[in-house]
């Protein structure tokens, strides 16, 4: 296919022999240097030698040209000497019509293997954390920030039957991140003045992030799709609309890991945490008003003002609850106010996103997050506040909402 086509291209040659007369007629008039640069010679022949030694199968033609960046500098040859005299002809007619041979044969494979790997993220992970749309993601959030509240429960869970039932949304998948996230309960121990709500975020297990991004890999190797997601090949661009779902799952599998190496990473990483002075909750009462002393997520040490330096936090990748722990210290009427979250080994950057009360920073590891913990009175004010949080590794963001469903 390509080799034919650089090797038969009669304008290749033509451009060829036009070089070589211009670079005569310079010399023999004496005008000295040459009519266009030596440089756009070397880029002939750099092309054609380059597409010429190609596979007669398109995908095995563009794994050669991914192995190695100087096989696709070559390719791109007129491309890189820019539009100018002669090369604008050149880079229709052959760079990018070659480019089109292999993006037009490529396309129907990676399509057909894309939509088999969805076929397995949706049988067990699809609507799970991390595989979960940004649509799905402001579901959750919208129901974290409603706060344990039965008539908001009630209402959040009749929105998710409807999306159930298929009104509301887009997607062939069901939008199961807010059927899942919840609110699970609010109970109160009048014996130990202590109440604890329970908030719930299952997440998919750490062996089916395993088999997910295993078979992400797996996807990415067989079609070399490297210098496509990375940006650095736009021309022969056959996944088009996939690029940012295939690039959030990447992020993800780089901060989850595919092969339980997270887990491994959380056992010494930490990430810091303070208390921000302010509440920006309109209609709560600021944390330390109430309570002496906050203990987050099994810091080592009680946080009891906002002007503390940062905590340490355990960086908790496993079932294991996360706790954030309120105590009102007065002697003959205190109480404890706990906030439990429960769920699978990837709820604590699930937290991190539904609780966030700005945009992160620039690089996504600083987070301010709204944290809310229940009082002992139920009738008094919601009580929150926001904290800092910071991250060694960049969360990234959640799947496009038409993940899975880009060539439908």
């Amino acid at each position: 296919m390509l080799a034919d086509f650089a090797q038969q291209n009669t304008r290749l040659e033509s451009l060829s022999r036009q070089l070589q007369s211009a670079q005569r007629s310079r010399t023999s008039s004496g005008a000295g240097g040459p009519v266009v640069a030596a440089t756009l010679e070397r880029a002939i022949t750099d092309f054609k030698e380059t597409v010429g030694g190609l596979d007669s199968s398109a995908r095995e033609a563009w794994g050669q040209l991914a192995q190695r960046p100087e096989n696709l500098e070559k390719f791109h040859a007129f491309s890189h000497l820019g539009r100018g005299r002669y090369v604008s002809d050149l880079e229709r007619d052959l760079e990018e019509h070659g480019a089109e041979l292999l993006k037009r044969e490529i396309e129907p494979e990676f399509q057909r293997a894309y939509r088999d790997y969805w076929k397995d993220i949706d049988d067990y992970a699809a609507g799970y954390f991390p595989f979960i749309t940004r649509r799905q993601l402001e579901d959750a959030k919208t129901l974290y920030a409603r706060g344990y509240h039965r008539s908001d429960r009630q209402s959040a869970e009749q929105d998710s039957r409807d999306r159930r039932r298929g009104r509301g949304s887009d997607s062939r998948r069901p939008s199961r991140s807010s059927e899942d996230a919840s609110w699970k309960s609010r109970t109160p121990d009048t014996a130990q003045r202590l109440v604890t709500m329970v908030l719930d975020l299952p997440t998919v297990s750490l062996r089916d992030t395993e088999d997910a991004f295993s078979g992400l890999e797996e996807l990415v190797e067989d079609f070399r799709l490297e210098p496509i997601l990375q940006g650095s090949e736009q021309m022969i661009d056959f996944i088009g609309p996939a690029k940012p779902t295939l690039r959030s799952l990447q992020a993800w599998a780089a901060v989850l890991g595919g092969d339980g190496d997270s887990r491994r990473r959380s056992q010494d990483e930490t990430f810091e945490a303070r208390l921000l002075p302010q509440l920006r909750q309109g209609d709560g009462s600021f944390l330390l008003e109430k309570v002496n002393s906050i203990r987050i997520f099994d810091a080592q040490r009680t946080i009891r003002s906002s002007t503390e330096q940062y905590v340490e936090v355990p960086l908790v990748m496993s079932e294991q609850r996360l706790t954030v722990v309120g105590e009102n210290e007065d002697r003959t009427s205190g109480w404890t106010g706990r906030l439990v979250i429960e769920g699978g080994d990837f709820k604590l950057p699930y937290f991190v996103l539904i609780a966030a009360d700005t945009e992160p920073s620039d690089d996504r590891r600083t987070w301010e997050v709204r944290v809310e913990i229940p009082t002992f009175d139920s009738s008094a004010a919601r009580l929150d506040g926001i904290f800092e949080f910071n991250f060694d590794r960049a969360i990234p963001e959640v799947l496009p909402d038409n993940a899975g469903d880009e060539y439908d």
